[in-house]
């Protein structure tokens, strides 16, 4: 019969994991119900999806500058949620938070100890640019990372090379971005493949190995293609899109790397440190990391500090090897575990706390409370007021995503919007929809509806 002690070294590790994953679940849900930011991209998406289950084709019948995939992920899951957003945001955290189940057995099974493991979990679970409110509230990158850890998992452990695929092929499909990611993990690890097996002069193995990982992918990725294009508008949406989007100079981009720098250090420093101490057989991951860096920060035409959430899982990843280096240091051994968390609170302890527990926004659920008592269609360009309200916005080609008119400047002419406030029975004036609006809309508005409800920053009119 085991000893307690035999019972804890046999499962301490999924002791470990299931702390770890009621911790990021409890963090990441804490404030939904209370707190809703307005200027993340979630309304546009979760729009989106209301429009695909109300029968609409995304591209054709309203614009989408994104791939579809995540659009009718949401679009089915919120159906079977009867579209409660709030029970949603807890299925969708959940999701975001179970990225560490990969990365936590990667690191167990590659290094047998549970601190390299832990560290790492936790570094991804208080990434601050990653989990600030993207990974409770939707955005496209954090809902693929769970992907992008399985992908890894199958890849350096299970060596299950199909199934790693087919998680790379499903991480593709999500964003353009996500698929230049791939691209170079895939063809660093192809390279680091051939040369390892053909110093045993055993080329044949390579090939199989390499053909097992590739075919999933490529007949996923080519089929969603396929489809892809066929649907009218879909090349000019998407890509035209970013084809048109203005270029963000370079150094406003280190600019912006530097201003995420005090919050972010302690996962950049230990993930890039990292790539130069993965083990022999996985280095093409500490190679691949650097060059996707490099290229989602200067190889797009736009860039945002939250583009580089979508390393969160392998700069994780990269900083568990570099802690489990660190551990062989006698010093680091004892103090190691309490430094890291000590860091970690000093950098951005007190930012995450306001953001995931003390803020909330009262005046986002009192406005949303009034407008779901008022008539609809409701004019709009922020979607998620409407979500809330469970109304429709009046529609418009770009009626999911009208931040596109901001972004490249091109706004409907004037009678477009008298049209759209007589089609509307009730009209939301956030700050983005007033300044959006010309001088002639925002005086035919006051003639033709009145004021209902306002506060600081929102108005909600009525028509006559």
């Amino acid at each position: 019969m085991k000893t307690v002690a035999q019972i804890w070294q046999d499962n301490k590790y999924l002791l470990c994991l299931v702390v770890l994953l009621t911790f990021g679940v409890y963090i990441q849900t804490h404030s939904i119900g209370k707190l809703v930011y307005t200027f993340p991209d979630e309304g546009i998406y979760l729009y989106a999806a209301k429009l695909v289950s109300q029968g609409h084709l995304i591209y054709r019948d309203f614009f989408l500058a994104h791939l579809p995939f995540w659009i009718y992920i949401n679009a089915f899951i919120l159906q079977l949620l009867k579209w409660n957003i709030d029970l949603y945001h807890v299925f969708y955290a959940c999701w975001v938070v179970s990225g560490i189940i990969p990365l936590y057995l990667i690191l167990y099974s590659v290094t047998k100890k549970t601190t390299p493991a832990t560290l790492a979990c936790l570094m991804y679970l208080t990434f601050p640019e990653m989990m600030q409110w993207d990974a409770h509230l939707f955005a496209m990158r954090q809902a693929s990372l769970p992907l992008l850890g399985w992908g890894l998992y199958h890849l350096m452990c299970s060596h299950h090379h199909k199934q790693s695929g087919v998680f790379f092929a499903l991480f593709s499909l999500g964003l353009v971005t996500n698929i230049i990611i791939s691209f170079i993990i895939m063809s660093v690890w192809a390279i680091q493949t051939y040369f390892y097996d053909l110093t045993k002069i055993n080329s044949k193995s390579a090939t199989k190995r390499v053909l097992s990982f590739s075919v999933p992918y490529l007949i996923i990725v080519s089929i969603y293609f396929a489809l892809f294009v066929l649907i009218p508008n879909s090349i000019n949406n998407v890509f035209g899109f970013q084809l048109a989007n203005y270029f963000v100079p370079y150094m406003t981009r280190l600019m912006y790397i530097k201003a995420m720098l005090p919050l972010n250090w302690v996962i950049l420093f230990f993930g890039l440190i990292g790539c130069f101490l993965v083990p022999r057989t996985l280095r093409w991951i500490g190679i691949a990391l650097p060059l996707i860096f490099l290229v989602i920060t200067f190889a797009t035409k736009s860039f945002y500090p939250h583009y580089l959430v979508i390393l969160g899982l392998p700069l994780a990843l990269t900083a568990g090897f570099a802690i489990d280096y660190l551990l062989t240091y006698h010093v680091f051994k004892l103090l190691g575990f309490v430094l890291v968390i000590v860091v970690i609170l000093r950098s951005s302890g007190e930012y995450m706390y306001y953001h995931l527990f003390q803020a909330s926004s009262p005046s986002f659920y009192a406005t949303t409370d009034t407008l779901s008592n008022l008539p609809e269609p409701v004019f709009t360009f922020e979607p998620i007021y409407a979500l809330y309200a469970k109304k429709s916005i009046t529609y418009h080609y770009k009626v999911a995503d009208p931040r596109t008119f901001r972004i490249l400047g091109e706004y409907y002419p004037n009678d477009v919007y008298i049209n759209l406030l007589n089609e509307s029975k009730s009209v939301l004036l956030d700050p983005y929809t007033r300044d959006a609006m010309p001088t002639v809309a925002l005086n035919y508005l006051k003639d033709n509806f009145i004021l209902n409800n306002h506060d600081s920053n929102v108005e909600i009119w009525v028509k006559k």
